[in-house]
């Protein structure tokens, strides 16, 4: 089935300015769709009009316009260096006094008011011959102030209506989401039991599924750990749709995809229609697997997941789409995505917060104390770290990464926020019973492993046995 064309949210996400970068992070939204190699040059002329034309609340709360030469030097920087480019440089000029003087500004809106064919640098060019040579304006500086006198922003881009899409390939972009699964017993209460939730991957082109698999909790390490195993597995796309739920527009999440130099798109709230392939997808997942599961339930999460990937591999990926005719796992197997290096993938998913350093050269998180490397007394630093593992942290100032800082008081070993499911180790003593349509996926895609794992030819004999 082609679901509807992912639109694309005519507004920036909000990032908090206490987010360490928080800056680059709110650049790289405004260069990603011009850097995106699978951008029409429409998309790219049309997104261009629509970043110069309105005002965008920074981080830190201020409001301000960026000009095409602006946007053009962001695009250029990261092209060049990649998302550390776009971090804001201190200024040479910083504690200087800046000012535009009030008569100048007047007079240009004048001008505009009265010609409004007048461009920019011919405003310019008229305030020099009467002020003088003394007038040197940023030519993005005036316009702002134009702006915000109405004389400067352009007719509004009409709302695009819905069509039945497609990516072009393999790899150009991967649909995500969340849905509800089966109640299970919880590992750490027997008595009770909890939802699971399904995260998953797809890819648009193909509906292959990336990687899926189920949780006891919908957060954010979840969808961390999930997103882990797709880009090692699959390689990395060019672009993630996703909606706007609390994970998907994280920081952990949104950080990662940008580092990755991975287009990160959100759906306008209340319009799921884009998503149209994998809503569909969790409809077959519904009236398949999940169908047989309730006749016969496991018992346990580790059960669900290995039928889950029996069903996956053993049926969906093999099955003939209809919308397609070809099955996901041949159309994806058309192309490879470029593949990552899997300490690229770890450093990019460390959570990241910014700390100070006290006079003592310690610094505090998720309660517990740190020792910090000689020399960064009182500054502001960023700390790097894996939410299960809190013995150590890596610490960046000003871009340059320092010695590691070491626990010296660990009161929380794993961080509060990762619920704690993630820290049990899921199984059961006892075996799941699932029906027997279920059981026998799972012994033939146990099968198909060992044939595909196995180092050594299998030979059939004749009575129809394999034998080494």
């Amino acid at each position: 089935m082609k679901g509807n064309e992912p639109d694309v949210a005519t507004e920036l996400l909000s990032i908090p300015k206490e987010w360490p970068q928080a800056e680059a992070l709110f650049r790289a939204q405004l260069v990603a769709p011009l850097l995106d190699p699978l951008s029409e040059p429409e998309e790219r002329t049309a997104w261009r009009r629509w970043v110069t034309t309105r005002p965008h609340t920074l981080p830190n709360g201020q409001t301000r316009r960026v000009s095409e030469r602006t946007l053009r030097r962001w695009v250029a920087q990261a092209r060049a260096v990649g998302y550390e480019g776009l971090k804001a440089a201190v200024r040479r000029d910083r504690g200087r006094l800046r000012k535009l003087r009030p008569e100048w500004i007047e007079r240009a809106v004048a001008l505009k008011r009265e010609e409004p064919r007048r461009s920019v640098p011919h405003i310019l060019r008229m305030l020099q011959a009467e002020f003088g040579d003394g007038v040197q304006v940023n030519p993005g500086t005036l316009w702002r102030h134009l702006a915000r006198e109405g004389l400067g922003g352009r007719a509004p881009l009409p709302k695009a209506g819905l069509r039945r899409w497609e990516s072009r390939g393999v790899g150009e972009i991967w649909q995500a989401d969340v849905k509800y699964g089966p109640h299970l017993p919880d590992p750490q209460n027997p008595r009770r039991v909890r939802q699971t939730y399904l995260v998953a991957f797809l890819d648009d082109y193909s509906r292959y599924i990336c990687h899926g698999e189920f949780f006891f909790a919908e957060d954010v390490y979840a969808l961390e750990v999930c997103f882990q195993k797709a880009l090692l597995r699959c390689g990395k796309p060019a672009r993630v749709y996703v909606d706007r739920g609390l994970i998907f527009q994280s920081r952990v999440f949104r950080t990662a995809c940008a580092a990755l130099g991975i287009r990160h798109i959100s759906a306008t709230a209340y319009r799921p229609e884009g998503k149209g392939k994998i809503e569909r997808f969790f409809r077959t997942v519904d009236e398949e697997l999940l169908l047989e599961w309730r006749h016969n339930p496991g018992n346990d999460l580790q059960s669900l997941n290995q039928l889950w990937w029996a069903w996956l591999e053993e049926v969906y990926h093999t099955r003939v789409h209809s919308e397609t005719d070809q099955s996901p796992l041949v159309r994806f197997t058309q192309a490879q995505c470029p593949r990552l290096d899997p300490e690229t993938v770890h450093d990019a998913f460390l959570w990241r917060a910014s700390r100070r350093v006290d006079r003592t050269g310690r610094l505090r998180l998720e309660g517990n104390v740190y020792q910090t490397m000689p020399g960064l007394e009182g500054r502001q630093v960023e700390v790097r770290f894996h939410p299960l593992d809190l013995r150590r942290l890596r610490v960046y100032c000003e871009g340059r990464r320092c010695e590691d800082a070491v626990a010296v008081e660990l009161l929380q070993r794993t961080s509060p926020r990762v619920d704690s499911s993630h820290l049990t180790q899921q199984g059961s003593a006892e075996p799941a019973s699932p029906s027997h349509y279920l059981f026998q996926l799972l012994e033939r895609h146990r099968q198909h492993k060992r044939r595909v794992l196995s180092p050594l030819q299998l030979a059939a004999t004749e009575g129809g046995e394999d034998h080494v």
